[in-house]
């Protein structure tokens, strides 16, 4: 999965694919190229369910020699990154299927003529 340059509004948090990192207030902290993959994976196919199998193909690619142990390690190092600044359950895990965002992400919009930002729901076409 190639990261972008988008930003997220997530809770109190802001996901800047770019930059690779987490922030909320004053708080910014780097986060791994493949966690944040994962998140930005599970942020674009809010509110469904993503299979732990799909997301190894995602963000691992097909041919990745990781298991279901690995994918587990990177949402638990998502929570890491997350919960510790604000307690707040992000990532619902789907036993034996894979894993739910819980929080409504709003893409930030960035207009560089204006310099203005603005955030707008995600909208996936199906």
């Amino acid at each position: 999965m190639r990261l972008q340059t988008r930003q997220w509004q997530l809770g109190p948090w802001t996901i800047d694919e770019g930059r690779q990192v987490v922030s909320m207030a004053d708080d910014v902290l780097p986060i791994r190229q493949k966690l944040l993959a994962v998140l930005v994976c599970l942020i674009e196919h809010y509110p469904d369910v993503v299979e732990t199998e799909h997301l190894i193909e995602l963000v691992w690619g097909p041919y990745a020699n990781i298991d279901r142990a690995g994918v587990n390690h990177a949402i638990w190092g998502i929570r890491q990154v997350l919960q510790q600044h604000a307690g707040i359950d992000v990532i619902e895990t789907i036993p034996k299927r894979g894993y739910r965002l819980l929080l409504e992400p709003l893409e930030i919009q960035s207009h560089s003529r204006t310099g203005t930002a603005s955030m707008s729901v995600l909208v996936r076409a199906s």
